[in-house]
């Protein structure tokens, strides 16, 4: 039923893909017949090329059997993308978004798969790659995106070329490359509401004939969307610097190379103060009581502010609408990203038909978040989170691209990996934690000291973890003739983990179970939630085969088809999360509450276990006319031991959950209708669900953040308005069907909170001399769209309103570009 289903989805959309060519009539097929017979050069082929590396060479991307969608600096700037988070607009089967920290808690999504949770160990299911060099954690990726070159998306397992780690696929990076024979420079500054204001520049110096110099940086600011209703902080700011050098050389005719170094410092006060109640849910009547009088008492330590007018009485400074932006954390944390990084990329051309490539590169990243707000919210109820990350990664890949006459094209490689984590964690109570649960759970009977001593940390873990990983591969391409290949690849992964946790809050457990149980008794009773588990040591080593195969057929130079099959893997790891063997101490023996412990021995639970795809694709391309590209993928993606980390608002939770499945459609048509005016339409369509095997979520249901169908339609209108001038107008819209904002066990409010169907438009209007300077004029969701990005259960407080992560407002602007 399905596969019929997609088949006529496919057909449908094919034909819906050419409404520019119906509208051609005549003048369609004179164009057609002028290009077969090449007699009028001016309706020679308009469309431009585009050349991608998906399969770690440059090729066309008419040669590709790869589902890759592909942005050069111009199409990024078409599309109004100036991060990694823009991308959610671009393209339809790609979504992300950083919640509470960017290192632990990014999560990038393709075709509904991806991995966040909060936990430095979960890394994701999309490879980040920046220059052929990965990037552990998508939240490096984030600070460091300017003077771009280009991006690719890559849609489906790409474990033989890219390894591990990429069972949904991979968002390759590419920084713009020094320029051997030209002098370039060029400044850009924009300003816009909530406080944006960004200057980026960057000067190319041509030294010699065999050496080129590139220099870029980037400083943004921004006051941020959320500000606090009561004193009017702003909540959410940012401030972003960031430098990038680039050193390219030549010395013969065989031998080339970049050296290229970067480093960025992002500070915010974090995204604690990012996050508000969804809605009035209701299900114990605390939302209207206790919470909400404890919000409301200043001299408590509650920040005045309610997210909507208590019942039956009490006053409330701020706006119900979750959509005012108005957060009201009764504290700021400060949060500080460095990250600097050194890649060393080589090219040796052995003979015509053979290139050997070094790629080397070493990043450091530390993010230090202190003070966080922990129960995101107006009550003195959490008190201080502070993380400390401390990433060290270095890689060496050789690879080897090669071809024998016509027939057989290759690529091979052997790519080595390491990693060092450090990462402390601490939290404490506030002053009205203790009051409110001694309500709660005793009418008051209970000192509130006792439950919840304002500056103890109840949390006070080290982790350490250390990674090595190897991977052998190769692929190979055979053309059987001009129109017949088959293309096959096979790499060897191994994944090493060893890992330790500390609990620094006491020196054994007999201590440690003292100051719970004196301190923090009220952690003690929730079944030892949230409180750091004694220490531990673990390992993991996982060994595997990913492959693929593909069958392409090429009717003529503008057409291919093709069929691929593609097993993918995602290492296992270890739960770097406090209370991961269990949090609450016992004397004398194991104490088990509810399925959780705080055990001698290391647990299986603080590791979990690889994951695996199986991953079918069929894949059509055509260009059109000389002016069409148009592209429809049908895929099927197999998960087995799902890797998932939840939220059940007192612990994050690592599984391996069972299995899931994503299918469906994707169709992209580009078309050049003359020279003033061009359109993209961009579509997927898909069921990403549960298996009924899953544990600890909804069995069956649609996977968090995985719409069903997104769809992305752009315009590009030039028109000059003098011999030396040109206005310019594009636009983008993108749309999302409704939507599950969060992961959930089935029994809570989050498992069912939905996101309604929305649609974002964006817009930029200028005029420009090519070449010399620019000005525009911009929005991104220029009619203020209402919806959320996120949800999760707040901390200990009443589950009845999930917390949300609104999307941006309406925000616009003007930018200013200089080219010298």
């Amino acid at each position: 039923m399905k596969v019929r289903l997609l088949t006529c989805t496919a057909l449908v959309f094919s034909g819906l893909a050419f409404p520019a060519i119906a509208q051609e009539s005549s003048d369609a097929s004179d164009s057609v017949s002028s290009i077969e017979n090449n007699t009028d050069t001016n309706s020679a082929r308009r469309l431009p090329s585009v050349v991608v590396e998906a399969q770690r060479r440059e090729q066309d991307i008419l040669d590709v059997p790869i589902a890759v969608t592909a942005f050069d600096e111009e199409a990024l700037e078409v599309a109004g993308v100036v991060d990694i988070l823009d991308l959610n607009l671009a393209s339809p089967s790609f979504f992300a978004n950083t919640l509470s920290d960017p290192i632990g808690n990014s999560p990038v999504r393709i075709r509904g798969i991806g991995t966040g949770g909060g936990n430095p160990g979960f890394e994701g299911a999309v490879g980040m790659y920046v220059d052929d060099v990965y990037r552990s954690r998508s939240g490096a990726a984030l600070t460091t995106f300017f003077d771009m070159g280009g991006v690719e998306v890559l849609r489906g397992p790409q474990g033989t070329l890219f390894g591990k780690n990429t069972t949904a696929g991979a968002i390759v990076q590419r920084t713009a490359a020094p320029v051997f024979d030209e002098f370039q420079a060029k400044l850009q500054a924009t300003a816009g509401n909530y406080g944006k204001r960004s200057v980026e520049g960057m000067i190319n110096i041509p030294m010699g004939e065999k050496f080129a110099f590139r220099l870029a940086g980037l400083n943004d600011e921004t006051d941020g969307f959320f500000s606090n209703p009561v004193d009017g902080r702003d909540t959410a700011w940012s401030k972003n610097k960031a430098i990038r050098a680039s050193l390219a050389f030549e010395p013969t005719d065989r031998i080339s190379g970049r050296l290229t170094y970067d480093w960025s410092k992002w500070d915010s006060p974090g995204n604690f103060g990012s996050s508000t109640r969804i809605d009035n849910t209701d299900t114990n009547g605390l939302n209207n009581t206790i919470w909400a009088q404890s919000a409301l008492d200043q001299s408590a330590g509650g920040a005045g502010y309610w997210y909507w007018t208590p019942d039956p009485t009490g006053t409330n400074p701020g706006a119900a609408d979750p959509f005012s932006y108005n957060i009201a954390t009764n504290h700021d944390s400060d949060a500080v990203l460095d990250q600097e990084g050194l890649t060393l990329n080589l090219n040796f051309d052995i003979s015509d038909n053979l290139q050997l490539r070094s790629i080397t590169g070493y990043r450091e990243i530390n993010n230090d978040n202190q003070g966080g707000d922990w129960d995101f919210g107006p009550l003195d109820f959490g008190g201080s989170l502070s993380l400390y990350f401390d990433f060290e990664t270095f890689s060496q890949e050789f690879l080897l691209n090669g071809s024998v006459g016509n027939k057989f094209d290759y690529v091979a490689g052997i790519n080595y990996f390491t990693e060092e984590i450090a990462y402390t964690r601490k939290a404490s109570v506030g002053s009205q934690f203790g009051p409110v649960y001694s309500q709660l759970l005793t009418g008051g009977t209970i000192p509130g000291d006792v439950l919840g001593s304002v500056g103890v940390d109840f949390q006070n873990s080290a982790f350490t973890q250390n990674e090595t990983s190897w991977g052998l591969f190769g692929q190979g391409t055979y053309h059987f003739n001009d129109q017949w290949s088959v293309i096959a690849g096979l790499r060897w992964n191994s994944v090493e983990k060893d890992g330790s946790h500390k609990n620094n809050a006491a020196i054994d457990r007999e201590d440690y179970y003292d100051l719970i149980t004196s301190s923090a008794f009220a952690f003690y009773a929730l079944n030892g939630s949230g409180l750091s588990s004694p220490d531990f040591t673990a390992s993991t080593e996982d060994e595997e085969l990913t492959y693929d195969l593909t069958l392409q057929y090429r009717p003529d130079d503008d057409m291919q088809l093709y069929a691929k099959f593609a097993h993918g893997f995602k290492a296992g790891g270890i739960n770097l999360q406090n209370d991961a063997a269990g949090g609450q101490p016992a004397i004398g023996g194991t104490n088990i509450i509810n399925g959780r412990s705080y055990l001698d021995d290391t647990p299986e639970i603080v590791t979990f276990a690889p994951e695996f795809v199986d991953a079918y694709e069929l894949g059509f391309r055509w260009e059109y006319l000389g002016a069409g590209r148009l592209g429809v993928t049908l895929f099927r993606s197999e998960f087995e031991d799902l890797q998932v980390s939840t939220f059940n608002g007192q612990v994050f939770e690592v599984i391996n959950a069972g299995t899931s499945s994503t299918e469906g459609i994707e169709v992209e048509n580009y078309y050049i209708f003359n020279d003033n005016l061009s359109a993209n339409m961009s579509l997927t369509w898909m069921d990403a669900s549960y298996g009924d095997d899953v544990v600890n979520l909804p069995a069956g249901r649609q996977r968090g953040l995985s719409p069903d169908l997104s769809l992305v339609f752009g315009g590009q209108y030039q028109r000059p308005i003098t011999e030396a001038i040109d206005f310019y107008a594009n636009a983008n819209y993108s749309y999302y069907s409704d939507m599950f904002l969060g992961e959930g066990d089935g029994s809570n409010a989050l498992s069912f909170q939905k996101q309604d169907a929305y649609g974002v438009f964006g817009a930029q209007i200028g005029v420009r001399v090519t070449g010399d300077w620019d000005a525009q004029i911009f929005c991104k969701n220029c009619f203020g769209e209402e919806y959320f990005t996120y949800a999760f259960n707040q901390p200990f407080v009443s589950g009845g309103s999930p917390m949300g992560n609104p999307g941006d407002p309406q925000t616009y602007g003007v930018r200013l570009k200089k080219e010298f």
